[in-house]
């Protein structure tokens, strides 16, 4: 069962766990806001005086946040088209965010894939890794064509991507066009 909240939005395009604390991207209150509740109350979201919780606006994302991923000790935030690095500020900001790499980004919550110290993403033509500081196309031109030729992409939150640990590598399902869902 989950605890009634008192979150100041109504809708989250992701939400994610960092710390002691529970964090949503794309926000009803704006695409490029980040919000987080107090420090282990998790229906606490409100910011007053007396409580942990806040909210950040990430004015060098490029676009809303679609999806968040850990990555060392901080959180790779991504919109459609590029990340940055979100991680506990220093001075008086408890929070900050820093632009990484454009070129990289995300077309469904679950299109980012965290292993170790990289993350694996699919895009509508191409799939990457990066570690927020650069990164590099890993597709060839035929996953491209067939992706063209294939994904169904009006299906975009549909992508959904994991680590597959046993095999050594990463696993998309992707859409298919007419119906049902392919494995790339």
């Amino acid at each position: 069962t989950s605890s009634p909240i008192t979150a100041p939005f109504t809708r989250a395009n992701t939400i994610w766990r960092y710390k002691q604390q529970v964090f949503a991207g794309g926000t009803s209150n704006g695409g490029t806001i980040v919000e987080w509740c107090s420090v282990d109350d998790t229906s606490d979201w409100t910011p007053t005086l007396l409580n942990t919780a806040s909210n950040l606006q990430l004015r060098d994302l490029e676009g809303d946040i679609v999806a968040a991923r850990p990555i060392s000790n901080v959180i790779g935030v991504y919109s459609k088209s590029n990340a940055g690095i979100f991680s506990v500020g220093s001075g008086s900001a408890q929070y900050s965010f820093r632009a990484g790499v454009s070129g990289v980004g995300a077309i469904s919550p679950y299109s980012v894939v965290d292993t170790s110290n990289s993350h694996y993403g699919l895009l509508v033509d191409k799939a990457f890794v990066t570690d927020l500081v650069s990164f590099k196309y890993i597709d060839e031109p035929a996953v491209r064509d067939y992706l063209t030729a294939n994904a169904d992409w009006d299906r975009l939150q549909e992508v959904y991507g994991w680590e597959d640990k046993y095999n050594s590598m990463v696993r998309w399902s992707v859409p298919k066009l007419g119906a049902g869902t392919f494995g790339l």
